[in-house]
């Protein structure tokens, strides 16, 4: 939010004060919407962190059971097989 905007806005909202009081009610309106935009960024920040934890735990996991499941996969006809057919449908 642009500060000039807001004072601008603070000389509309309170014709009455006297322009010092004017920009005193200005900074307290932009400390109050930069304090809250910036609980909001840290909750939101918090919030993709974990999930990008968990999200990599769950891919840990599921790579694992993957190797475990697919381990009879391992000689090369099947791989070879496994990867023409990925090809064929990424073309």
């Amino acid at each position: 939010m642009n500060p000039k905007v807001l004072n601008l806005a603070t000389r509309d909202l309170f014709p009455f004060l006297s322009h010092y009081m004017q920009i005193i009610v200005t900074f307290i309106l932009v400390a109050v919407f930069c304090y809250r935009m910036i609980i909001i960024s840290f909750l939101m920040t918090r919030f993709i962190v974990i999930g990008l934890y968990y999200a990599h735990q769950v891919m840990i996991l599921s790579k694992r059971t993957c190797q475990l499941r697919m381990s009879w996969m391992n000689f090369p006809g099947v791989m070879l097989s496994k990867f023409n057919f990925e090809l064929g449908m990424k073309v």
